[in-house]
């Protein structure tokens, strides 16, 4: 019988491997607290609440979020006059809840004003690779309100085409096809005032598909 010999330097190298892995797969399930809402309020922030619900051509549902990034069937980005318009990869995502989460339910802390999102399948391993795919991608726009803490944008319910099965159980989406928006407020309104403590004023402004030149307006305006 073969004998395998691991020494100090392999399982530490192991360690470190695999720490590596949690920290870049990790993601946020929990709502925000009241001091992070204290802290959006007083420096120019709204908090931001979106729906992205992925379905096959054929119906099926898919799953956006998964609880490891590394699993994420849809990346999101987001910009604001901070920005200059530009979106960026949100590197950590926000959820309320681990059922919310699979329901494809996200919120994000951004400056108040004209605000910019795109949504992307995997990136895949190539980093400049999927800077451009972000850069070419389509952008959709929130015109949302200045005096508001909370403001939700919608749901988008997105076809996703040519999902290919991987080794394990989930899928894994190629691009992303037509996006319908839906109005959910209902659902929105009803996981704030469970999951957001002392939340403010409460708006529903649903995001829009954008065309032109890059629009902003800053807390000021």
């Amino acid at each position: 019988m073969g004998r395998i010999v691991v020494n100090d330097t392999t399982i530490f190298a192991g360690l470190i491997l695999c720490c590596l892995l949690l920290a870049s797969g990790c993601v946020a399930t929990k709502p925000p607290t009241s001091s992070e809402m204290s802290d959006a309020e007083r420096n120019g922030q709204m908090l931001v609440l979106l729906r992205v619900a992925t379905r096959s051509t054929t119906g099926e549902s898919i799953e956006p979020f998964s609880s490891s990034l590394a699993d994420a069937n849809l990346v999101v980005a987001a910009g604001s006059f901070e920005t200059a318009g530009e979106v960026k990869h949100i590197q950590e995502m926000r959820f309320l809840s681990d059922e919310s989460r699979a329901e494809g339910w996200f919120y994000v802390f951004l400056p108040k004003g004209t605000l910019y999102f795109a949504f992307l399948p995997p990136g895949g391993t190539y980093a400049h690779t999927f800077a451009d795919m972000i850069n070419r991608a389509k952008r959709w726009r929130i015109d949302a309100p200045t005096t508001a803490d909370i403001v939700y944008a919608g749901s988008l319910y997105v076809e996703a085409y040519e999902v290919k099965p991987l080794l394990l159980s989930y899928k894994v989406i190629s691009h992303l096809g037509r996006i319908e928006v839906v109005d959910e407020t209902a659902i929105a309104k009803s996981l704030v005032q469970r999951f957001v403590p002392t939340f403010g004023d409460f708006k529903t402004v649903l995001i829009v598909e954008h065309e032109g030149p890059t629009i902003l307006t800053t807390p000021t305006s």
